[in-house]
């Protein structure tokens, strides 16, 4: 009989000895076909590793880790990583895995998964709760993959390079520093806002996350995009003589507050980190600013430069911050964000919006003429309560899915119902 070898490598670069992942699955699998099993697990969330700040970051690495697998891995299996290491349930609860199977399982790039429910240490029916509960959700999971089998991901494209440390400066770095980028900032900052994102450069994305080091490896019509930088990009960029609106920085205190004129609200952060004042265009809009003190200077700022190209830049270094604070989490920030964001793709707006509620996850797939597939899981501790989704277009009609209850209201979907923890609500805008 043919034996076949899997492998599964630390996925953050893909390159640390010289060799990616895809390549060492090619080499171990000699001439059968190769098989390669992502990283980035359930019970990653119990103890918050490599930096994940919940399931949905973790969700989202392995979606990063599929976006390389579609431009390179032609031919290889691939399985994503469904361990809730150390079984029972009352260790890690099946919700974890079952939600991380559901979406993986709904964005339709992978051939399955690997879905560790047995508990090796104890007796044999000790625990079924997860061979339970993986039974009672599989007409959930059959309906989601049908109905987002279609089409391509839509919403921010998210840039991450695969090799990254090959070129990455880890001068004052630490080894903690370096294992840390193993969960990019980028992945955190969009769980934190329930931004729609893809991991896919298509038709349906109309402008890119890029923070840090990504910067240094745009070509093609990604250099070409409306951006959302963090201060390394902004600044990378600019060294190589892209204009996104900065004439100068240098570093400033951590601050105390952002203030939001819009809002008339000052937000307490309560986080450290590296932050820079920015001397700006003059044609720069700035959004909000950093308080530290007397001290206030800019915290993110909207600029168009002469080529028509478009960014929103933060001025700090999201690699540096602790993304579960407000400075990424609170409400006038998630607000600017997605109106940044409609500017940016010039009164284009997301594909779906639902604000206010935090560890709301969005999926949206763009399907045929022009349709639209929408997911909606609940990652928060409180249920989320009938609610309005702000759409990219007036839709004619939502077909339910798994029951939602929902009606259309000019450009918004309304959730007649409560979405509870880990549960799902979505619907198919036509």
């Amino acid at each position: 009989p043919t034996i076949r070898l899997g492998h599964c490598a630390c996925l953050s670069t893909w390159d640390v000895d010289g060799v990616d992942s895809v390549e060492l699955a090619r080499i171990f699998a000699g001439s059968t076909r190769p098989f390669l099993r992502l990283i980035g697990a359930p019970y990653w969330t119990r103890g918050h590793s490599f930096r994940t700040t919940g399931i949905g970051s973790v969700i989202d690495l392995e979606r990063m880790q599929l976006g390389w697998c579609r431009e390179i891995a032609d031919g290889v299996e691939v399985f994503t990583e469904g361990d809730v290491y150390p079984r029972p349930r009352y260790t890690v609860p099946h919700a974890w895995v079952e939600v991380f199977d559901q979406v993986l399982g709904a964005e339709n790039q992978t051939d399955g998964i690997l879905k560790y429910m047995l508990d090796y240490v104890h007796a044999p029916l000790y625990e079924t709760g997860y061979i339970d509960r993986h039974v009672h959700f599989a007409p959930l999971r059959r309906e989601l993959d049908d109905a987002f089998a279609a089409g391509e991901t839509a919403g921010v494209y998210v840039h991450e390079v695969m090799r990254k440390l090959s070129g990455l400066d880890c001068t004052g770095l630490s080894e903690f520093d370096i294992v840390a980028r193993f969960m990019p900032a980028s992945i955190n900052f969009a769980n934190a806002a329930s931004l729609p994102i893809s991991f896919t450069r298509s038709a349906s994305t109309g402008c890119a996350l890029v923070f840090g080091e990504n910067a240094g490896y745009l070509d093609g019509e990604i250099a070409a995009m409306p951006m959302i930088l963090d201060a390394v990009a902004a600044q990378l960029l600019t060294e190589r003589g892209v204009d996104v609106g900065l004439l100068g920085s240098e570093s400033a205190p951590a601050p105390s507050h952002e203030y939001f004129p819009g809002w008339n609200e000052a937000v307490p952060l309560g986080t450290g980190g590296r932050f820079f004042r920015f001397d700006l265009a003059p044609s720069a809009a700035i959004l909000s600013r950093f308080t530290a003190g007397r001290d206030a200077y800019p915290a993110a700022y909207t600029y168009e430069n002469a080529a028509g190209q478009r960014f929103l830049v933060y001025a700090y270094d999201a690699e540096s911050l602790n993304i579960e604070s407000a400075l990424c989490r609170s409400y006038p920030h998630q607000q600017q964000l997605f109106d940044a964001a409609e500017w940016l793709q010039r009164g284009q707006a997301l594909p779906a919006a639902i604000l206010k509620e935090p560890g709301a996850y969005v999926l949206c797939r763009r399907l045929a003429n022009n349709a639209l597939a929408v997911g909606i899981w609940n990652f928060g501790q409180d249920v989320i309560l009938p609610t309005r989704v702000a759409l990219d277009a007036h839709y004619q009609e939502l077909r339910p899915i798994a029951g939602t209850a929902v009606h259309p209201d000019g450009q918004y979907a309304v959730l007649d119902g409560v979405i509870p923890p880990y549960g799902f609500a979505g619907f198919i805008a036509r």
